[in-house]
């Protein structure tokens, strides 16, 4: 267990006198099906609650469009999803078009 930055004494909680509770923040990588390391949080000390965790993944989850659905569902794999890959490959194909027949 690493000490929040800047030190931090902690309350000792995990048995060993050492640090208290460290929070990290996280962030769920849609190109890899993965959860990733984002930082450490040192202006938290209680982690949020499940309330609040499964509030956002539903505001997330709400947000998504037909055809990121469709593509999603049809990928024989969480880890054959690409859709952050093709949907950054597509802008950049609309971008270039643009430029090329501009209104």
């Amino acid at each position: 267990r690493a000490p929040p930055p800047g030190g931090g004494g902690g309350d000792g909680a995990n048995g060993g006198g050492g640090p208290g509770p460290v929070i990290a923040e996280i962030a769920f990588d849609t190109d890899t099906g993965m959860w990733t390391y984002k930082m450490l949080r040192p202006d938290k000390n209680q982690p949020n609650y499940v309330t609040t965790v499964m509030s956002t993944m539903i505001e997330l989850a709400e947000g998504i469009c037909g055809e990121e659905l469709q593509y999603r569902m049809s990928t024989s794999h969480p880890s054959r999803d690409d859709w952050g890959t093709q949907l950054k490959k597509m802008q950049g194909k609309a971008v270039l078009f643009r430029m090329q027949k501009p209104v």
